[in-house]
C-alpha cells in the first residue's frame, strides 16, 4: 500500500509517495525527471529502468559529452510520451559502492528551476533525487527541501523506494525467465 505524505510547513506540496516503484507508474505522467551523472551511466536503479523503456534516452544521453562537467546543473529534453527529462545532477557516480556523498546539490536545484519553469501545470513524476547509492547518496530532507522550493507550479509526485542494483536487476530477470520457459 502506498504511504503518500505532505511535509508540514512546506512552501508547496510535494506528494511523496513511499514503497512503489516509479517504472510501473510511468505513463500516469506527462513529465518524468530523472536524475544522472556526466558519465552517461544508466545501468542501475531508475536510471536503468528508464534505459530500458525508452531506448532512445540512453542513446540521447550518449550523445553527450562523456565526462564533462559542466553538464552537472543542465537537462537534456528527451521526449515522448510521457516525456523524458534528464538532469545532471553529480559529476561522478559510485562505483567503488561506498556511503560517499556525491550529488551536487546546486546542480540539482539549478535543474529544478529550470524544470519548474518549463513544466508549469505539468503532472511531474520523479524518485528520491540523489538520494540513492546510483545517483548521489544525498539526504532526503535536503532534496525535499530544494524540490518544495523550485517546484512550486507542478504536480509533482516522487517515488521513494528501495532501487535494484544492475546485478539484482539481472536475477530477478533471470528468475522470471526460468519461471517462463
Amino acid at each position: 500500500i502506498p504511504v503518500k505524505a505532505h511535509r508540514k510547513n512546506a512552501i508547496s506540496m510535494v506528494n511523496l509517495i513511499k514503497d512503489i516503484s516509479l517504472t510501473d507508474k510511468l505513463y500516469d505522467y506527462d513529465i518524468i525527471l530523472v536524475g544522472t551523472n556526466c558519465y552517461q551511466v544508466m545501468r542501475n536503479g531508475f536510471q536503468y529502468d528508464i534505459a530500458k523503456e525508452f531506448p532512445y534516452v540512453k542513446r540521447m544521453n550518449n550523445q553527450t559529452k562523456y565526462g564533462d562537467p559542466s553538464k552537472v546543473g543542465t537537462i537534456v529534453e528527451c521526449g515522448g510520451t510521457p516525456s523524458i527529462t534528464l538532469m545532471y545532477i553529480s559529476f561522478g557516480y559510485n562505483f567503488k559502492g561506498n556511503d560517499n556523498e556525491y550529488l551536487d546539490y546546486d546542480g540539482l536545484e539549478r535543474c529544478l528551476k529550470l524544470c519548474g519553469l518549463l513544466y508549469k501545470g505539468k503532472k511531474v513524476a520523479t524518485t528520491m533525487l540523489g538520494c540513492t547509492f546510483y545517483d548521489g547518496n544525498g539526504k532526503k530532507d535536503k532534496v525535499l527541501d530544494i524540490l518544495e522550493r523550485t517546484m512550486k507550479n507542478v504536480q509533482l509526485d516522487v517515488y521513494d523506494y528501495q532501487q535494484e542494483s544492475y546485478r539484482e536487476i539481472k536475477r530477478r530477470e533471470f528468475k522470471e525467465l526460468k519461471k517462463e520457459s
